[in-house]
């Protein structure tokens, strides 16, 4: 079935220029400019400003896709794109060295993160990462791997976290019912212990038989 996007499949060319050659699409604007393949299944038009995505019934599925990249190459090259990061924790920092940004983040060491091309990183406070571009995917690629380096943990929530992330904390382990536990296991041990009479013979414990050495059986001369 046709989806709602692929029946409204225009994306708005403002500000910006496109460029279609036979296989790329070049789409080019204040940010920077991008390049994409251009899908052979899918017809692409220019009319009044806007570009057009058509396919037949058999590739219909492309049409969603190929726009929603279409659109975001629009608006990564004329508006930009985005990701903020804030750093929870005693003695989380960052800190800009250059085009390199550099992280505390509770190890014995500092973690230095090699910014990419055509990805700008700044940090507005000490506990804040903005991570900025043209490119959605490059943008947010960069902003995972900073947050891979100490993503947030369940119990205190200390670590790496995307601005607004809402994190499910879980509830730490009591020591008291932690001994209350291995109490009651020990105490279920011994209720399951039988006792010698009822205990199978191949399971009771046999006598240790002392055992004498080749020597100690070797006849001796009187």
């Amino acid at each position: 079935p046709e989806s709602r996007r692929a029946k409204t499949s225009r994306a708005r060319l403002k500000g910006v220029d496109v460029k279609m050659t036979v296989d790329a699409v070049t789409v080019k604007g204040t940010k920077g400019s991008l390049i994409v393949a251009r899908p052979q299944v899918v017809q692409l038009t220019l009319e009044d400003g806007h570009l057009q995505c058509a396919a037949d019934a058999e590739h219909m599925a492309m049409v969603g896709t190929t726009r929603a990249v279409l659109a975001n190459m629009v608006t990564g090259v004329s508006e930009g794109f985005q990701r903020k990061l804030e750093l929870v924790g005693a003695g989380y920092r960052a800190a800009m060295a250059g085009k390199d940004l550099n992280l505390s983040l509770g190890f014995s060491h500092p973690v230095v993160f090699k910014t990419p091309d055509g990805i700008t990183v700044s940090t507005p406070t000490q506990t804040e990462v903005l991570v900025s571009g043209a490119d959605k995917q490059q943008v947010g690629e960069a902003a995972a791997k900073i947050r891979g380096y100490r993503p947030p943990e369940p119990y205190k929530g200390k670590g790496v976290c995307y601005s607004g992330e809402k994190i499910n904390m879980k509830e730490a382990k009591k020591a008291k019912n932690a001994l209350q536990l291995s109490r009651s296991r020990t105490m279920e041990k011994k209720i399951t212990r039988l006792p010698r009479a009822q205990t199978p013979p191949w399971q009771r414990r046999q006598p240790t038989v002392p055992r004498l050495s080749a020597l100690a059986l070797w006849p001796r001369r009187v």
